[in-house]
């Protein structure tokens, strides 16, 4: 039996050598920012080669295309994308 982890999103991405990990956050149902927003906690860390983060890649891209067309979300033009934070969401 596999176990199931809920995240609300990932927090941070570290990649160190040939080493990535990527640390999953969820959102407090207690701790407030300094906005009043929920304040996202770490919950859990995946550490993967980077080859496997690679191909994880190509795979979230499979995931995405699907979602596209099956009109779950609209492709975003060439807007400018925000810059990653350290503050999630």
């Amino acid at each position: 039996m596999s176990r199931e982890i809920f995240s609300d999103g990932i927090g941070e991405i570290m990649i160190t050598g040939s080493v990535v990990r990527i640390d999953f956050v969820s959102l407090s149902p207690i701790e407030k920012g300094p906005d009043g927003q929920p304040k996202a906690i770490f919950r859990q860390r995946i550490v993967m080669p980077l080859e496997g983060f690679m191909h994880s890649l190509g795979i979230l891209e499979k995931a995405t295309q699907k979602l596209i067309e099956d009109g779950r979300l609209k492709r975003m033009d060439a807007a400018p994308r925000p810059q990653a934070s350290s503050n999630f969401p």
